[in-house]
């Protein structure tokens, strides 16, 4: 009988766009709720008029609004349509009843009841039952998570299990608790829907139930409302941690809470081609699909950083500062250090790395006053105990409630492996990881500027008796300076049978893969001169950040190499 009168209302309610066939305000309970004004009760149809499958996905939208505002005068699930439908897209925008008249959970019943009743008419419109996803934004992400986590709300509603595909959900809320985006306005904003009772909220509140569920993609916009990146990266890793293993989060670049939808409407959209390729209506760009990969990759690294934490009475908490994150300029460039959203980045926690040393084995890391810390990408760093002491060293093992720093990772591609061949190596990882930090300022030479500092993991750590850089220690001063601190040469490569063969850790794996660095002698005449003179040649053909010699030091470096070439050459 239902499925007969909604037929009947839909004819009649039908309408054209441009490339869409619209059925606008269909009921989708027949009993309203009371004193719910029968249109908040309704939802609006897009169907693709022609499309390259028989039958569309679904995407059922919630809106926002903070649960008390209607979307039909902002059009955001308007524009939402008319950005997704040309691509094959069956959209539904679903209203509910709104809040203060209507309390919680009113919008999530109505939610449930709204997709169960569009799974009960999917033959009728053409669109896939078997692809059906709910996507909602801000206040809408919180109800379509919740829907989707919380299984009592769609079995309510009549929804057979397994009916719901996937939820796409956009700068949303997840916490309603304490330490939720919007707990410092919580009298004014979630008091008026779901009350005074703390225990209430945190039962409403998808992150709660983050365990099992559809697949998830929770996107989120760097430059949205205070908290709401945070939480997002969170609720995504709460579902990981739930057994969700196809929960991705997304932090959008140089967006914000409403421009992150309103940016799928344009020509090239990154937001848009996201969604359309979870709910299986077009594939992702080559690239894109390989950095998601990455991403997912690198959710769970790996490597980690949690055996640090084994001694958890070792670690100490020490608020971020701008110097602190100086340094995180050499993993998070321009280009990436939007990811960074997502984190509060208010406290770090360390361990002093005089206490780490001494609770090693020394069967482990042997004994001496010389320590080479090398991390996973093979890069060195040289220090003497008792110059660094002073400056008060720590191994930075978590980052607010981070405590696996692998997760923190940006992905690049270079141009080719060597500047002289054709070489080519796949999408690589760059991670914070373990690094060790001086709560007092060092001096340049016991700080290489490079990204050796960083990717630690608890086997990197290794005292000697004797200094591992004794055979350089005849260059001259500014050389020697270059060699280890200033362009730290000897960190990534070797020279007279000291110093490291650094690698790029490949995305997918995490192993090292092709561009490794050579010792100095070993580089063709020609690309050791440019490479000493024309740093800015070398370093574009490969598509890294130059790294220049400065001063007379460049002339009587590139002399020692060629004259150790030479040597190693003779019959």
């Amino acid at each position: 009988m239902a499925a007969s009168m909604a037929a009947s209302g839909l004819a009649a309610a039908a309408d054209a766009q441009a490339g869409a066939t619209v059925h606008r305000e269909l009921p989708y309970v027949f009993r309203a709720r009371d004193r719910a004004p029968p249109r908040q009760q309704t939802l609006d149809l897009f169907l693709p008029t022609s499309s390259a499958a028989d039958k569309p996905p679904l995407i059922a939208f919630v809106h926002g609004g903070f649960w008390r505002e209607s979307d039909d005068g902002y059009g955001i699930g308007r524009a939402l349509a008319q950005a997704l439908v040309p691509h094959g897209v069956a959209i539904a925008l679903i209203r509910y009843p709104l809040a203060p008249a209507h309390r919680f959970p009113a919008q999530a019943e109505d939610v449930a009841r709204a997709f169960a009743y569009l799974h009960r008419v999917a033959d009728q419109h053409g669109f896939d039952p078997k692809r059906m996803y709910l996507m909602g934004h801000s206040a809408g992400a919180h109800l379509a998570s919740l829907v989707a986590l919380d299984g009592r709300y769609l079995r309510d509603a009549g929804a057979p299990a397994h009916a719901l595909s996937g939820v796409i959900a956009v700068s949303g809320i997840y916490d309603l608790g304490d330490t939720g985006p919007i707990a410092p306005r919580a009298r004014e904003i979630l008091t008026p829907v779901f009350g005074d009772d703390g225990r209430a909220r945190l039962d409403a509140s998808p992150i709660t139930h983050a365990r099992g569920g559809p697949p998830i993609l929770v996107l989120s916009a760097e430059k949205d409302f205070e908290g709401f990146s945070i939480d997002a990266r969170r609720f995504a890793a709460r579902l990981r941690a739930g057994g969700n293993r196809a929960a991705q989060e997304i932090v959008m670049q140089g967006l914000d809470h409403f421009t992150v939808l309103a940016s799928m409407r344009a020509r090239d959209s990154v937001a848009r081609d996201f969604v359309l390729a979870f709910v299986g209506a077009s594939a992702l760009a080559p690239v894109r699909a390989e950095y998601l990969r990455a991403r997912s990759r690198w959710q769970e690294p790996p490597f980690t950083t949690e055996p640090f934490w084994s001694k958890p009475e070792l670690v100490r908490a020490y608020p971020v500062d701008d110097r602190f994150m100086a340094g995180f300029g050499l993993i998070y460039d321009e280009g990436s250090r939007y990811e960074l959203a997502s984190y509060p980045l208010r406290t770090f926690h360390a361990i002093e790395l005089s206490r780490f040393l001494a609770a090693q084995p020394r069967a482990r890391i042997g004994s001496g006053d010389h320590l080479v810390v090398t991390n996973v990408r093979g890069e060195k760093v040289y220090w003497r105990l008792n110059e660094i002491e002073p400056f008060q060293p720590v191994i930075v093992v978590g980052l607010d409630d981070e405590r696996n720093l692998f997760r923190l990772s940006a992905f690049y591609h270079n141009k080719r492996a060597y500047s002289w061949t054709e070489e080519k190596t796949g999408l690589s990882a760059r991670s914070i990881g373990a690094f060790v930090y001086f709560l007092k300022p060092p001096p340049p030479r016991l700080r290489p500027s490079t990204t050796a500092l960083f990717s630690f993991t608890v086997d990197s750590f290794r005292l000697l008796e004797r200094d591992p850089l004794a055979a350089i220690s005849d260059l001259p001063q500014d050389v020697h300076e270059v060699m280890v601190f200033r362009n730290a040469c000897v960190s990534c490569h070797g020279f007279r049978g000291i110093g490291a063969r650094a690698g790029h850790t490949r995305a997918r794996d995490g192993k090292l893969q092709g561009g490794f660095a050579l010792p100095l002698e070993s580089y063709p005449p020609a690309v050791w001169r440019q490479f000493m003179f024309e740093n800015h040649k070398s370093a574009a053909a490969i598509g890294v950040r130059p790294n220049p010699v400065a001063g007379p030091a460049a002339g009587k470096l590139y002399d020692i190499v060629v004259n150790a070439r030479e040597r190693k050459t003779r019959p």
